[in-house]
């Protein structure tokens, strides 16, 4: 029984340091996220009132994507965490977001011609009610996108925001995080 455990370990090993040196970065599913993985983004909402930066970085060898921002100005401060995994058995990327007033959301991130959506994520207030989202990223340029956001929980589409960003080399700023953002 021992010998079987230790040939298990070391098969494990050997399998899972090959698979986290060997593949090219296109073999795994979350590689539709490279275009925004490894940079930080500075964003601005349509209304001009509000800023939102996201720096988003592969965690864990790249089996994980981590997303922190933090708005700042007539919308903030709010800041949030957003891990995306490729779940295999559903064979789809999702999605679980916290955020520091207590909300919670999960979706799953759906690859386009030209960038990524979520057709409907579910978003849980710290009150209870829930709101369903439906958002967009479109890639725009070599180092831009914009993000469009919809509140879908009723019969009616309602433009929650519209935020354009430019990448900035991720290290270059302080990153977002929870610290500072609770009302």
């Amino acid at each position: 029984m021992t010998r079987q455990i230790l040939i298990f370990i070391v098969a494990f090993s050997v399998t899972y340091t090959a698979s986290a040196e060997s593949p090219e970065k296109s073999d795994h599913p979350l590689s539709v996220m490279d275009f925004f993985v490894g940079s930080c983004w500075d964003g601005v909402f349509s209304d001009g009132k509000s800023t939102d930066v996201h720096c988003l970085r592969p965690v864990y060898g790249g089996l994980y994507v981590r997303d922190n921002h933090r708005v700042e100005g007539a919308r903030g401060p709010i800041g949030g965490e957003t891990i995306f995994h490729w779940n295999a058995e559903a064979r789809r990327i999702l999605y679980t977001y916290w955020d520091t007033r207590g909300g919670v959301s999960q979706g799953e991130l759906i690859p386009t011609e030209n960038g990524l959506r979520s057709p409907e994520e579910v978003y849980e207030m710290p009150d209870g009610r829930e709101m369903r989202i439906a958002s967009s990223w479109v890639i725009t340029g070599d180092d831009t996108w914009e993000q469009r956001a919809e509140d879908v929980t009723g019969d009616v589409r309602k433009t929650l925001w519209t935020i354009r960003y430019q990448r900035t080399p991720l290290g270059t700023g302080p990153a977002p995080d929870a610290e500072g953002c609770k009302e």
